[in-house]
């Protein structure tokens, strides 16, 4: 495992009213650690790149490629 600091949100804005709860995005599932400054998450499977002229057919999105947007900032 490898750790990571973002200053960029790991959330999309959307989320479920009024219980005001984050829907899933990308992850499926999520915990947190004990100490409550690392969080794990798990992939949804089947999860695909959106549509553009570069990605036909529709390429899976993997860990590898999540871990490449963060590294990148």
């Amino acid at each position: 495992m490898k750790t990571v600091a973002t200053p960029i949100p790991v959330f999309s804005s959307r989320y479920r009213w009024p219980v005001c709860a984050v829907l899933p995005g990308l992850a499926g599932k999520f915990g947190i650690f004990p100490h409550g400054k690392d969080y794990i998450f798990a992939l949804r499977k089947n999860s695909k790149w959106n549509k553009n002229a570069h990605s036909i057919p529709r390429a899976t999105c993997m860990h590898d490629d999540v871990q490449f947007m963060f590294e990148r900032q």
